[in-house]
């Protein structure tokens, strides 16, 4: 269905954007997309593989990482919860591009509302939810 990340991504938000219309432009670059709304800017990060260069790319304001289905980067994503759950407007995107499916989380506040011993069988449901990227 889709060639890439960054093709879905861009299709995405400008769907979610149908009914408020508040998407301005966008700017596409290597790994990600830069959406500059009526009210503010997100960076989407494009990233088959999640790995350690995120930790040096996310930071304070609108930032979401859309990756693929794939164990390895829920596995990433388990390992680093506490990086990425102290960010209050991180969104995590794992995507199938085949079928079309995903499932977000926003670890900051999944993290406010779950308990840690439930956070990798909850984490594993999601994942399990779509359609596993092989």
């Amino acid at each position: 269905m889709f060639d890439d990340l960054k093709s879905w991504t861009i299709e995405f938000v400008k769907h979610k954007d149908v009914f408020t219309k508040n998407l301005i432009d966008f700017n596409a670059k290597e790994d990600s997309v830069e959406f500059n709304f009526k009210d503010k800017k997100h960076t989407y990060i494009t990233k088959e593989i999640l790995d350690d260069s995120l930790k040096n790319r996310i930071k304070e304001g609108y930032f979401a990482v859309v990756c693929l289905n794939k164990k390895e980067n829920l596995d990433f994503l388990i390992k680093n919860w506490d990086f990425f759950a102290k960010f209050q407007k991180v969104s995590i995107l794992f995507v199938n591009l085949k079928t079309n499916e995903r499932w977000i989380i926003y670890p900051s506040t999944h993290d406010s509302l779950t308990e840690r011993e439930a956070l990798k069988p909850g984490l594993n449901s999601l994942y399990q939810s779509i359609t596993p990227v092989k």
